[in-house]
């Protein structure tokens, strides 16, 4: 279930008595894709069968998935797996994939992902070699950002961090200098909040994660 950005508005106009929902809105949706980027919270665990008969999946040494999700993109990968092992992965973008391709096609235990587009991700360099009968199975933790566009957001973010992206749009409309609502103080105190916020979270995320008390289970698509 989602809920309508519009439902902030209540929360955010007291304070930028006159400033028009569109505006609330963008600085919503900026808050909202800050939140996810520092805390990770839309990470997604992915499992994939690639075919190195599927020219879809696998061609010129570049495995490529396609995500579903409409109202998401992905931003990063935190963790790779092929049949079972865990390989170092990091950001790089490909201009030629053919002759970039050729220089690291030797790299060891070492794969690399960049985002053609908003659905598609891009893993390389693969092998022919590398396929055992025929196929390779992939597991990713992806984090996801929701959409620019967006005009609604997941449940869970609305109910468990509402007050934290109402404070982080608020900074946000605050900071706008030419606008009736610049409250520069003001602006930082709910930034300040917002980042609390953040920090929280990344310390009870981190905590369980060390402690190995608890099990972070990460939902798949």
């Amino acid at each position: 279930m989602t809920t309508a950005l519009s439902t902030w508005h209540d929360f955010i106009l007291p304070d930028v008595y006159g400033c028009p929902k569109f505006v609330m809105n963008r600085a919503i949706v900026k808050a909202i894709i800050d939140f996810c980027q520092q805390t990770e919270i839309l990470t997604y665990g992915i499992n994939h069968t690639v075919y190195n008969s599927e020219p879809d999946s696998y061609k010129n040494n570049i495995i490529t998935y396609s995500t579903i999700s409409t109202d998401k993109k992905p931003w990063k990968i935190k963790k790779l797996f092929i049949d079972g092992g865990e390989y170092r992965i990091s950001f790089k973008r490909l201009y030629n994939d053919i002759s970039e391709l050729a220089s690291i096609l030797s790299t060891s235990g070492q794969k690399f992902y960049y985002f053609p587009d908003r659905r598609l991700i891009n893993i390389f360099p693969f092998e022919d070699s590398d396929f055992s009968d025929s196929s390779i199975e992939l597991y990713m933790d992806v984090v996801f950002i929701p959409l620019s566009a967006i005009t609604e957001i997941d449940d869970e973010i609305y109910y468990d961090w509402r007050e934290a992206i109402t404070n982080g749009a608020k900074a946000i409309l605050m900071l706008q200098n030419d606008m009736n609502w610049y409250e520069p103080k003001k602006a930082a105190y709910h930034q300040s909040k917002f980042n609390k916020d953040i920090n929280n979270y990344l310390r009870r995320r981190n905590l369980i994660e060390n402690n190995g008390e608890l099990r972070v289970e990460i939902p798949s698509i």
